[in-house]
Order: C-alpha cells, then structure tokens, then sequence
C-alpha cells in the first residue's frame, strides 16, 4: 500500500481517511501541487504481471479526480514496461512532463513523457508522446524559463548524467555534447546519479545526489 500525507507534522483528517490516502498496487515516486490545490502523483503501478509507468491526480480533499484519465488514474499501456516515473514538472497551460526509467537488461532507459492536462498522452511531443533514451536511469526533471526540459539521473558507466530538451521533445544539442552531459564527482570505482535538479531564473542548474563506493555514500 501507498501512502499519501496531507501535510507536514499533524493528519489532516479533512484529507482523505483522517489524513491518508491508500491505493494497492501503486508505488509512488513523487508529487506535484497544481495551481488549482489539486494533486498529481506519478509512479508505477503493478498489475501482477508487470508495472506501468502511471499518474493519478487528487482533489484537494484526497478523492480522486474522476474527470482526470480513466477514474483518475493515466495508465498508457503503448509506453515500453517494465517502467515508473520518478518526478513530474508541471507545464504552464496545464500540461506535464514526467521523467522516469524504463528497465531492460543491465542498465536503465529514459522514459520521458508529456501528458495534457486532462491525463491523455500529449502526442505533439516527440510524435508520440513520450521518448526513450539508452543506457539512462532518470531521477528528476525540471523546466528552464523558456520550457526546455532538464532531466537528471544516471548511467550504468557511473557517472551524473543530465539530458536537455525542447518543449517539442527533440535534444538541445547545444548543451554539453550532442544535449548530453556526462560528469564524475569522484575517482572511478564510484557510481554516481543525481538525484535532484532544480533550473535557476538564469537557467543555471543546481544537481544534488550521490555517489556510492559499495555503501560508502557521499
């Protein structure tokens, strides 16, 4: 089961169940707040023979929106599984962009999607609604100020690796090489991934995360 608090510190018992929501079969990644006080959620959700990258979106009271996918819930089955979002960055108009992996083999695959505000795959970016890139386990994503797309995570080399994209889904090859940015915080031997990004008004990036030398982290 899930879990889904109200706020910081004390229950809100107006929220949900005396404060929380549950939901079987939802393992939950993160949260962003609308403008609107209503709630999207994204993660995976596990129908007992694979897990599906999905969003589902709350009223301010913790029901779910019925108007928003199916019942609440925003599950496309066309997106590569096993998958899960990890983060979910709200777009001006209502739109949102959700970053996550999809898993085959040894490493991790970008899965990058954008949803219209009603939870339907916003097929305008990159034609299909969502992209995949190779050899990429994404953590985070985040807006510049003129829309492009940040997302940070990284690669099973070991290193922070972070991805940029215009709002239509197509890299900006002006940034690091070719739109990829590959970087070390320690000797190799370390496996590093970012965690956390957030873009500044100037459109610099601060990274936060780890590195990890079997268990020593830093």
């Amino acid at each position: 089961n899930s879990l889904l608090f109200a706020q910081a510190g004390s229950l809100d018992p107006s929220f949900g169940n005396n404060g929380i929501v549950y939901n079987d079969d939802f393992d939950p990644g993160d949260y962003s707040l609308q403008p609107d006080g209503k709630i999207l959620v994204v993660g995976q959700y596990d129908d007992g023979s694979s897990g599906y990258p999905v969003v589902l979106k709350y009223n301010a009271d913790g029901t779910l929106d019925l108007s928003f996918g199916v019942d609440g819930f925003s599950v496309n089955m066309l997106i590569p599984n096993p998958a899960s979002f990890f983060d979910v960055c709200l777009q001006p108009g209502g739109k949102f962009v959700c970053a996550g992996s999809s898993y085959f083999g040894l490493s991790n695959d970008l899965l990058l999607a954008r949803f219209n505000a009603d939870g339907s795959i916003d097929n305008t970016f990159d034609d299909d609604g969502f992209l995949t890139s190779t050899d990429f386990g994404a953590n985070t994503v985040d807006l510049t100020a003129e829309g492009d797309i940040i997302v940070g995570g990284g690669s099973s080399l070991g290193k922070f690796k972070m991805m940029k994209f215009h709002s239509n889904g197509n890299l900006d090859l002006t940034f690091g090489i070719d739109g990829i940015s590959n970087f070390d915080a320690h000797e190799t031997g370390f496996t590093n991934a970012i965690s956390k990004i957030q873009v500044l008004d100037d459109n610099a990036i601060i990274a936060a995360g780890n590195s990890d030398n079997w268990g020593n982290y830093v």
